[in-house]
């Protein structure tokens, strides 16, 4: 099925109410191009919300956010509310639009690995999947990368009252605010453009050198510095999801060459091509020995005397190499190789099979995120790698299966 036609398996009562609380979000002038937000856009917003959590999660099923990717909810909607909301503005309704705007995104964003074998029996996996992976790099994008505003500064900006409220004085909606913004920035580093769809743009934009240059010039680096190394005291709750982001920011990175010069990781490059080239060399070498000649078309037949004066027949070319050769031809035609059962194939293309990956990082990339490396090792490491932040970690995975 092609992953960008519009798909046909969705309830048209369901596709018609979210399309017109899309609408009715808000949308572009006529006269100036410039985008107006509706009267009830706080109200279309938790609609919208409560759709997603009441329908797609009770049902278990994407038919909302489909529609929402389908309608281009996030880059012709949610991202041009956040624009309209300037640093320094004190409108309590812009700040409530935001943190509806937020609410919205991660669940938009909120990985789709790990389904269950029911859900993919019953064809959910390939009906809908495919496309939310494409429509989830295009968000990717649209976030690092939009015009109009730093939309990872505005969504920080959504979380700095509650950061900034001493942990004894939060409330639970504070401390659920700041969950929304890390679960958002532990989204986006997630998501890579998938090796089996075709891309809808430059996969340059969402790599992970483009996530690392975001976050560092929109200062995301800054504040996970600032949680992580309050992570013994004003943030102590929130150590399993700065665990995440880490892992998705330094997986596949080589320690080696992040603490290199430019000038050092040109070289260990170099060397690691002329050491695979002889590799190369030396495996071609052993191949020619005994290599197909032009003679190979052939038929060849050998009778061997053993000790006991009796004569066994060997045949092939590769049995007249040499003698440890022939003798191995003799064993082989004498043994019978049961096939072996290799189980029911696993999936393909699983995203989370690259752990092994080495990923190359841009120079400036790689500068950012040494310094932040650094950086980390000084303040955060201690208070973030503290035995009770270890044990919640491992708590949360044990709940989560």
């Amino acid at each position: 099925m092609d992953p960008f036609e519009t798909s046909s398996t969705v309830d048209p009562e369901v596709r018609a109410y979210v399309y017109s609380l899309v609408s009715a979000l808000g949308g572009r002038s006529t006269l100036d191009a410039s985008y107006a937000i509706g009267d009830d856009a706080l109200a279309v917003l938790k609609d919208l919300t409560r759709w997603i959590r009441l329908y797609d999660e009770k049902t278990d099923r994407h038919d909302v956010k489909r529609c929402l990717a389908e309608a281009n909810l996030v880059k012709g909607d949610l991202l041009e509310i956040l624009a309209q909301w300037p640093e320094g503005s004190e409108s309590k309704y812009k700040s409530k639009l935001a943190l509806g705007v937020l609410e919205l995104l991660v669940p938009l964003t909120w990985p789709l690995d790990g389904l269950g074998e029911e859900r993919e029996k019953s064809g959910e996996f390939y009906r809908h999947v495919p496309f939310l992976k494409l429509a989830q790099v295009g968000y990717k994008r649209a976030v690092l990368h939009c015009d109009a505003t730093s939309i990872l500064r505005t969504v920080v900006r959504i979380g700095l009252p509650a950061m900034a409220t001493a942990r004894r004085e939060r409330s639970k909606r504070d401390e659920g605010t700041i969950r929304l913004v890390l679960y958002l920035f532990r989204n986006l580093a997630m998501i890579v453009q998938p090796q089996h769809l075709p891309s809808q743009g430059d996969e340059n934009d969402v790599i992970r050198s483009a996530t690392v240059d975001a976050f560092h010039a929109q200062d995301i680096l800054t504040l996970l510095l600032t949680i992580g190394s309050g992570a013994g005291d004003e943030f102590q709750d929130y150590g399993p999801v700065m665990l995440e982001i880490l892992f998705h920011l330094l997986k596949g990175v080589d320690a080696k060459k992040l603490f290199m010069k430019q000038e050092q990781v040109a070289s260990t490059d170099t060397q690691y091509l002329k050491e695979t080239l002889s590799k190369e060399r030396a495996m071609l070498d052993s191949y020619k020995k005994f290599a197909p000649t032009r003679h190979n078309r052939f038929g060849t037949m050998v009778w061997v005397k053993r000790d006991d004066t009796k004569y066994s027949t060997v045949t092939g070319q590769p049995s007249i190499t040499n003698e440890s050769q022939t003798l191995h031809q003799m064993d082989k035609t004498k043994k019978w190789n049961k096939p072996k059962y290799r189980g029911k194939l696993s999936q393909e293309f699983n995203e989370q099979s690259d752990f092994g990956l080495s990923v190359e990082l841009a120079e400036s990339a790689r500068k950012h995120l040494r310094s932040f490396v650094e950086d980390f090792l000084d303040s955060s490491f201690n208070p973030l790698f503290s035995f009770d932040g270890l044990s919640q970690a491992r708590e949360e995975r044990i709940e989560r299966g």
